[in-house]
């Protein structure tokens, strides 16, 4: 890499990052918010496993999953989809439809992590009758909320992604290159049917010659090694003296 170019990488960084600082300035309320809800998310997911207070090694993997996963489908995904709201294509109402919808489906499932997680506190504290034992629905919502979402996130991530202006030039330049390599093939067939077509019937001839002239060459061959019949004897009888002089 020359230096020209080390020095573009790094005029372009510091602009994208003088456009996130200015974008968490003018944001810093929504940010606080993900980071204080991001604490509580990571909560739930460690308070069930560690409910009855025995801590196994199996458990302890299970905390962090539960943990990262409510971080990653909760407060992750609203960041997610709350820069995307921010950054669709012109003019696109179908990304900014997916983009809200999901948006709105993030907060109210941090919102349900975050009950869980005041739940789960208050269980741990037992100064409250009401929270004597672990609420089922937040038992519920911590086992099946992960792989709900996730699917959820990636299935409308994928859709934003095809229903973009980008994926959309990409698709028409696939379906031109294909066009292109159909008619270079069909050019090809056509061309190659067209030298068969004109030469076919002087190759044939010429193959036909050469053929005849092998079944003459073998006829030939086998006139020439064919053995002659020999002669038949003379018989005794037939031999003339002549009388001599």
């Amino acid at each position: 890499m020359s230096r020209q170019e080390r020095q573009q990488q790094k005029v372009k960084k510091a602009h994208l990052w003088e456009i996130r600082k200015d974008k968490f300035l003018r944001y810093w309320v929504v940010y606080l918010a993900l980071l204080v809800t991001a604490g509580m998310s990571s909560f739930a997911g460690i308070a069930l496993p560690f409910e009855d207070g025995n801590i196994t090694t199996g458990r302890i993997f299970a905390g962090i999953f539960y943990a990262t996963g409510f971080i990653a489908t909760g407060e992750g995904v609203a960041y997610f989809w709350f820069g995307k709201l921010t950054d669709t294509d012109p003019d696109n109402t179908w990304q900014k439809v997916i983009a809200i919808t999901m948006l709105i489906a993030s907060v109210a499932s941090i919102t349900a992590t975050t009950l869980a997680a005041g739940s789960f506190i208050a269980y741990y504290l037992g100064v409250l009758d009401r929270f004597e034992v672990l609420p089922y629905w937040a038992q519920g919502w911590i086992v099946w909320a992960i792989p709900v979402l996730l699917v959820l996130h990636m299935v409308t991530g994928m859709a934003f992604r095809a229903l973009s202006e980008e994926a959309k030039a990409e698709r028409d330049m696939n379906a031109r290159i294909r066009q292109t390599k159909d008619d270079i093939a069909e050019k090809m067939m056509e061309a190659k049917a067209n030298w068969w077509s004109t030469h076919a019937p002087h190759l044939a001839q010429k193959i036909g010659e050469l053929e005849a002239q092998e079944e003459i060459d073998k006829y030939s061959a086998r006139l020439a090694t064919k053995p002659k019949p020999p002669k038949p004897p003379v018989a005794a009888g037939s031999v003339k003296n002549h009388p001599s002089h």
